[in-house]
């Protein structure tokens, strides 16, 4: 199996069919926006890349660009049949999250068996 290629702003594994996301940076503000954008959309281009969790635990702030890359990540994700959910989002975030179109669990044990 080839390695996982590395990420400045991101810790990518894989569970099964799933590949898990976690952001290094607990403030995700505009001046990282096309960084991370451009490494979401990496992973999201892998061939093997059906299904996309995204654990946003240690985020305590997302600015309305990465907002706008994750509606992307998602529609790129459904336009080639694969799934992205969000999980472990902190209290303070949840209300971003009630705006936008994204499947978002509790915790990253959910969301995991939610692509099952």
């Amino acid at each position: 199996m080839p390695a996982m290629p590395e990420y400045r702003h991101l810790q990518v594994t894989k569970h099964g069919d799933v590949f898990v996301v976690r952001f290094v940076d607990q403030k995700l503000v505009d001046s990282l926006a096309i960084e991370v954008g451009d490494e979401l959309f990496a992973v999201a281009d892998q061939k093997d890349c059906k299904n996309v969790l995204l654990n946003f635990s240690g985020v305590d702030h997302l600015c309305s660009a990465i907002l706008g890359k994750l509606l992307s990540l998602n529609r790129r994700m459904n336009r080639k049949g694969g799934k992205l959910r969000a999980c472990e989002i902190s209290p303070s975030l949840r209300s971003v999250f009630t705006w936008t179109v994204l499947d978002t669990v509790d915790t990253e044990a959910k969301g995991l068996r939610a692509f099952e």
